[in-house]
């Protein structure tokens, strides 16, 4: 699975997978036609037929590329002493410094990975399309998709060895008691936001991406597209009872949108620069589709390598355009670990509501370089997915789930429980910060492992 995503994040061809068949339960079910085909059902103790509840199915739709698919270890071994590797879910299971967080995704009666009733996964990464001339375009009348109860088993392709952030998210969520939620995963590997997932205000400025004679400069992006369709699908009246009984008779509300993506846009001067303004109008566009003006969005940046960016440990010097800039940007030419920095950046000023307060509130930036670990204590040494190393995703998941936690709650008042250390505050364009602590402004988890290494 991993060697099969690598051509899938190289930066001169954006392929996307065409999942081979699963060796698992494949079940049909009578649903409207985008959903009849291949299902892959994780049985759950949950699914009881005829129940009907009341209360409500907090939707969260978590998108991206193949990080949001989710590359985390679940429990590969040494092939020598046959021990789970470094970094897998197994190993952190077991090792007693993390076992007190991990512990609670294990089943002991059954001796397996538990099944979280109370939060339901739908995630659909198969029977893409592709176009000619190595263009990859993403169609609409997909047929195969895994549902079930949150558990291990939903990572990239449907890999029942690999994690992505939802493991993280749906076991740290905070529901009212009685209500359930969804996570509807849509992520493809290898994509842009510059084009796969351009969003609609987007479509009037130039799209670098759009070199084919037949294509329009100014066509949103088939998985913008693809994903306000899925949602729209699924929370018809009458569907999600068809997929999930247990959740018959309850009423969906969208809560909030989380975003993990970057590496592809990352690989182009042109897609780079416009990040911000692309991250901006996707999460506006967001909110006027499913009508939530407030809907709640985390963005988790792309922290690859930690705070040693590539493996360089430096910030460049010409990362800040001034205290009055209108934009941060990099002046990266061809520096494509300066590029990293300037997608990270784009993604803080993006939440910055002094920057875009067209947003009015409900947008935070979640820090992910406290939770990279380096390939000694990972399962691989791939670095655009965190070298395989489930605490990451798992981590980046439970800290997307607080900052969504903190956004639902703010809206109407107070935060219950205090707010979210890895939250990043960004200084706003009038700030006179000249230091790069100062400039980039975050706050970090005092828990973790991996200290940033402070430059003077």
């Amino acid at each position: 699975m991993q060697n099969n995503r690598n051509a899938a994040e190289s930066c001169t061809v954006d392929t996307m997978r065409v999942s081979n068949s699963l060796c698992l339960w494949l079940i049909c079910f009578h649903l409207p036609s985008f959903l009849q085909g291949a299902v892959t059902e994780r049985k759950s103790p949950s699914i009881r037929h005829g129940k009907v509840n009341k209360g409500t199915v907090h939707v969260f739709v978590l998108a991206g590329q193949s990080n949001m698919e989710g590359h985390g270890d679940v429990d590969a071994r040494d092939h020598k002493t046959n021990t789970p590797k470094n970094g897998t879910l197994l190993y952190q299971l077991h090792d007693p410094r993390t076992r007190g967080e991990f512990k609670k995704l294990w089943d002991d009666k059954a001796d397996t990975w538990r099944n979280l009733t109370d939060v339901k996964v739908w995630f659909n990464e198969f029977g893409i399309e592709h176009g000619v001339n190595g263009s990859t375009i993403p169609g609409i009348n997909r047929k195969d998709y895994l549902a079930g109860d949150l558990s291990t088993g939903y990572g990239a392709g449907g890999n029942a060895h690999a994690i992505g952030p939802e493991l993280g998210f749906g076991f740290n969520l905070k529901l009212p008691k009685g209500d359930k939620a969804l996570i509807i995963k849509t992520a493809w590997g290898g994509t842009e936001l510059a084009s796969n997932w351009r969003p609609p205000l987007s479509t009037t400025t130039f799209d670098p991406y759009c070199v084919l004679p037949k294509c329009n400069p100014y066509q949103v992006g088939h998985l913008y597209q693809v994903m306000i369709e899925d949602v729209e699908r699924l929370l018809k009246p009458g569907v999600l009872g068809k997929i999930y009984p247990d959740l018959e008779g309850m009423t969906p509300d969208i809560a909030g949108f989380g975003w993990f993506q970057g590496w592809n846009d990352g690989c182009n001067v042109n897609a780079t620069a416009a990040y911000e303004t692309n991250m901006v109008h996707m999460i506006q566009d967001l909110r006027r589709a499913w009508k939530k003006p407030k809907l709640p969005a985390s963005i988790a940046i792309s922290g690859f390598g930690g705070w040693l960016i590539q493996g360089q440990g430096r910030t460049p010097p010409d990362c800040w355009d001034g205290p009055n800039a209108t934009k941060i940007h990099c002046h990266c030419d061809g520096d494509r670990d300066c590029r990293r920095i300037d997608i990270m950046l784009s993604q803080i000023a993006a939440a910055n509501l002094t920057r875009h307060p067209e947003l009015e509130c409900c947008v935070e930036a979640v820090e992910t370089r406290n939770f990279y670990r380096p390939p000694e204590y990972s399962p691989s040494g791939q670095g655009f997915h965190f070298n395989h190393n489930s605490e990451t995703y798992y981590l980046i998941g439970k800290a997307m789930a607080e900052s969504m936690h903190n956004m639902m709650w703010s809206i109407d008042g107070d935060v219950p429980g205090g707010h979210d250390q890895r939250k990043i505050v960004v200084p706003s364009s009038s700030s006179s910060a000249s230091s790069i602590e100062e400039r980039e402004a975050f706050t970090l988890d005092l828990d973790s492992n991996y200290r940033r290494i402070e430059e003077n």
